[in-house]
């Protein structure tokens, strides 16, 4: 944990999607450690807004939940890739069965990470990814 909190993301924007507010806090209390400024959305519709008309503000890598309301994390990831193709989409989900790591992919995502989430996992796709 002590090195993960001496990675220095700071000029970094990330938004996090997912409907839980207690797994949102989690990643979002995680990754703010590193110094990246992080926003939330609670569905995928909030999360296609941030990115349509987030203020001007541009995500480096997004954490998108699969299961919520309103819209779920594959359509959201979908409508994005039309917004945004080069932004990477991180998948973030109890359901880790091959047909779901296959749709993620399958709907644009770049990465797989399962919940909860596991720090070690969670430094390796911010290094890779920023």
């Amino acid at each position: 944990m002590a090195e993960f909190q001496t990675r220095d993301f700071s000029s970094k924007n990330v938004l996090v999607v997912d409907d839980n507010d207690l797994n949102r806090e989690i990643l979002e209390e995680l990754i703010s450690l590193t110094g990246a400024s992080v926003c939330c959305a609670a569905d995928g519709v909030e999360a296609v807004e941030a990115v349509r008309c987030g203020g001007g503000r541009f995500f480096d890598i997004i954490f998108m939940d699969i299961n919520m309301p309103n819209m779920n994390g594959y359509d959201a990831s979908i409508a994005i890739r039309e917004i945004n193709k080069e932004v990477p989409i991180i998948a973030v989900t109890s359901n880790f069965l091959e047909e779901d790591i296959r749709r993620s992919f399958d709907s644009g995502m770049n990465e797989f990470m399962e919940k909860p989430v596991d720090i070690e996992k969670l430094e390796d796709v911010l290094e890779h990814y920023l």
